[in-house]
């Protein structure tokens, strides 16, 4: 009886213990769990964002605005269905009309514009030497520029965050400098660096070793399974 309660005794503080760690390791799960979640969340957060900027930026592009012309020239316009010469003639407007220009196109030198319940397209060759157009296309240009570079912003951003979702913010900023380190990934070396000129493959019992080949680089990766294991550049 005395040797079992000793017994009992040695027990209690292992059966604590346990506990204790049992408690532990099911804190620890739920947060990670949780934190998992809100990377996720997080992730979904900043692409709805850079989305959304995206839909701003096209929103302010509608909201150019419009000018209106009234037609005092010699010089005959013509607004055609089309916005190249081929385009078949749909109105041919009167001085004293008005002419709205509604957006220009500096690859084919025309006006998109409305007069009369139609819209068609006028070669800017019918409305040279007005100064109110002038600047109005001046405007317009720079806009258009402005959205160009704004777009391209955004779409950098996208690819950015992709690759941070992807790999993670430091090796995300490692791809995007076009770099390459010990330990990363064949697939991460070609969102790096592009496809090799060449790749060597040899494979064994040992798994699969590759060397690739990047000759306008003078760059050869030398891959253990799917992972850099050293590099030789020559420059």
């Amino acid at each position: 009886m005395k040797n079992l309660i000793s017994l009992i005794y040695l027990l209690i503080p292992v059966i604590t213990y346990s506990q204790d760690l049992t408690v532990i390791n099911h804190q620890l799960d739920s947060l990670k769990s949780l934190k998992s979640l809100t990377e996720l969340q997080l992730q979904s957060i900043n692409r709805e964002i850079v989305l959304l900027e995206s839909k701003k930026t096209s929103a302010e592009y509608k909201n150019v605005q419009t000018l209106d012309y009234k037609i005092n020239q010699k010089l005959r316009i013509k607004v055609r269905d089309k916005d190249n010469s081929s385009g078949t003639i749909i109105y041919e407007p009167k001085n004293g009309e008005i002419l709205r220009l509604l957006d220009y196109n500096p690859d084919t030198d025309t006006w998109l514009v409305s007069i009369n319940n139609k819209t068609g397209f006028v070669n800017e060759v019918f409305l040279q030497g007005n100064q109110s157009i002038d600047d109005f296309k001046k405007i317009i240009i720079f806009k258009k520029s402005q959205i160009v570079k704004q777009q391209k912003e955004l779409s950098e951003k996208l690819v950015k965050q992709s690759m941070i979702d992807k790999y993670g913010e430091l090796d995300a900023n490692r791809i995007q400098k076009h770099s390459y380190w010990l330990g990363m990934t064949d697939e991460m070396a070609r969102e790096s660096l592009g496809n090799p000129t060449d790749i060597n493959r040899s494979v064994g019992s040992w798994g699969t070793h590759e060397q690739w080949v990047y000759e306008s680089k003078n760059l050869y990766l030398y891959f253990e399974n799917g992972k850099l294991t050293s590099f030789q550049n020559s420059k």
